[in-house]
């Protein structure tokens, strides 16, 4: 299960979600039909304990991995925009 649908489609969407650092893999998609490289992450809910994947990019993996080195498992992202326009912010909950 992902974790931001694809039907989400509001310009703002916020989860919280609990990062386990050792529940991250690289992993290939294709992109603009190019094979390119993703890290994804299992996420749990902390309300709930449901575990979804989130994948990401290199550069949004090295922002999670920053707040994951300095301790900060719980972490609260926000979702701007849809589609190619989408932008992510990640922020220590």
């Amino acid at each position: 299960m992902r974790l931001f649908a694809s039907s989400c489609s509001s310009p703002l969407f916020e989860i919280l979600g609990l990062f386990d650092p050792e529940k991250m893999e690289p992993v290939e998609q294709e992109f603009d039909g190019k094979k390119v490289q993703r890290f994804q992450y299992t996420v749990k809910d902390p309300n709930t304990g449901q575990e979804k994947y989130w994948i990401v990019s290199k550069r949004r993996s090295e922002q999670v991995d920053a707040f994951l080195i300095e301790g900060h498992n719980l972490l609260k992202i926000q979702r701007l925009g849809s589609g190619n326009d989408t932008r992510y912010n990640i922020l220590a909950a």
